[in-house]
């Protein structure tokens, strides 16, 4: 006996007769067969498995001119981006939104350089800092010494450079050649030799090929947490070339969004992202930097300090001591004094310290063996916050100190005796004169 078939629900009976009708219509039109229907879900239900969905229609219709629209206002923005960044933007816009390669002749800080991985443009200017045509910080001087000068030049990376102030006047080595002079050695010249990020491997190559022809009477040395960081590697990379600190000079790799929009790059810089700085260029890959994520920092960075000894820094120092020597130059040696009262500053990482200790313990004891003069500066330079742009490099009133303590130190013993009487020509220029805007 045949079981009885439940009548199907009346809501999908008019679901069947509406999907039946236009199925029809289609049919008579194209000669296409009628589409089948799924078998019964359960009993009393049926599902057609062809319903024509209006509303995904109507809401492509919407959306397609609207992402046209958006798409083409988008690349209008970004040709704007672009043609405002290459003819109306200032220099300093320029430098935060360009990209390296695109910068002009003179726009960034620092160049590549053959030896030295990188050094200060020369002629370099942003405001009240600049750079002469030989690349060191401040006024233009004379390559070849005039007679009767004594000729200072003070070495090291950003703290020597006074990175913390942005007027060439109140520098470190301004003020230190101005107090000098005030106290009677009116023949001293102070050269600015510092270059940010400089270590001893690099301050060692810039002796060779680039202050010796200044024809210095005397070198200041002033360097610590750069060489610091240089023990901050995979031990296995720790060699007395420096491989695990630096590499060649290497564009890093961008993000395809970094490289090709530059609306993109100002849309993240005005939102506080970092421009692109200079380690990027010249970091290796086995270095680890201050702020290295790792469960047990003290004891990361503790066994790196255990497994790389800073005897390449020893090295370095020993032989730009010889070297200065073989051409009747003298050397002051200097701790590099630090604050750890700056709130996020890797300078108050007890590792850190550990470093810094270090570094000025082996330098008085290398100033000792090689008979060197020896300022312990760190000992003298107050930690106050009040000296202090962050926690390494110092401030306008610091530089002001600062000065004045390498004055007292120098002023008290002999190494300038040859720089007393009266001031002699030094054929210094202030940047920005006529003479070389002329050119």
């Amino acid at each position: 006996m045949l079981a009885a078939v439940p009548e199907p629900p009346a809501h999908l009976l008019s679901s069947i007769s509406l999907s039946a009708r236009q199925i029809r219509s289609s049919e008579g039109s194209s000669g296409l067969a009628p589409p089948r229907f799924a078998d019964w879900k359960s009993e009393g239900e049926r599902a057609p498995i062809a319903i024509v969905d209006a509303p995904r229609r109507r809401s492509l219709r919407y959306l397609v001119p609207r992402l046209i629209l958006l798409t083409g206002t988008l690349l209008i923005m970004e040709g704007g981006a672009r043609l405002w960044l290459r003819f109306a933007a200032s220099t300093e816009q320029r430098v935060k939104y360009a990209l390296y390669e695109d910068l002009r002749p003179g726009e960034a800080r620092v160049v590549p350089h053959p030896y030295l991985c990188y050094a200060n443009t020369p002629g370099y200017r942003r405001g009240s800092l600049s750079h002469n045509r030989e690349g060191f910080r401040g006024p233009e001087i004379a390559l070849q010494k005039p007679e009767g000068v004594f000729r200072i030049v003070a070495l090291g990376g950003s703290t020597t450079y006074t990175e913390g102030v942005a007027d060439d006047r109140e520098i470190f080595t301004a003020h230190l050649e101005r107090m000098l002079r005030e106290r009677g050695f009116g023949r001293v010249e102070v050269i600015n030799g510092g270059v940010p990020g400089y270590n001893t491997w690099e301050t060692l190559i810039h002796v060779c090929f680039r202050v010796l022809e200044l024809e210095p009477d005397l070198l200041i040395v002033y360097h610590g947490t750069n060489d610091v960081h240089c023990r901050f590697v995979d031990p296995e990379a720790y060699r007395a070339d420096n491989r695990g600190r630096r590499k060649y000079w290497e564009a890093p790799g961008l993000s395809w969004w970094q490289r090709h929009s530059t609306l993109w790059r100002i849309a993240r810089r005005l939102r506080g992202s970092a421009h692109m700085g200079l380690e990027p260029f010249t970091n290796a890959p086995e270095y680890y930097g201050p702020y290295h994520t790792v469960e047990d920092p003290d004891a990361f960075f503790g066994n790196l300090l255990d497994q790389n000894p800073p005897r390449f820094t020893r090295d370095n120092l020993r032989n730009i001591i010889a070297i200065a020597r073989e051409h009747e130059v003298g050397v002051l040696l200097t701790s590099w004094a630090w604050t750890d009262v700056i709130p996020g500053d890797y300078a108050g990482f007890s590792f850190y310290q550990r470093g810094f200790r270090e570094m000025n313990e082996l330098t008085r004891e290398l100033a000792e063996e090689k008979g060197a003069p020896f300022f312990d500066f760190a000992a003298q330079m107050p930690r106050d916050s009040r000296y202090w742009r962050d926690g390494r490099h110092v401030n306008e009133e610091g530089s002001l100190l600062m000065a004045r303590l390498f004055a007292d130190y120098l002023a008290s013993g002999t190494l300038l005796e040859a720089a007393r009487g009266p001031a002699a020509p030094t054929a210094r220029e202030e940047p920005g004169t006529a003479e070389e805007e002329g050119r």
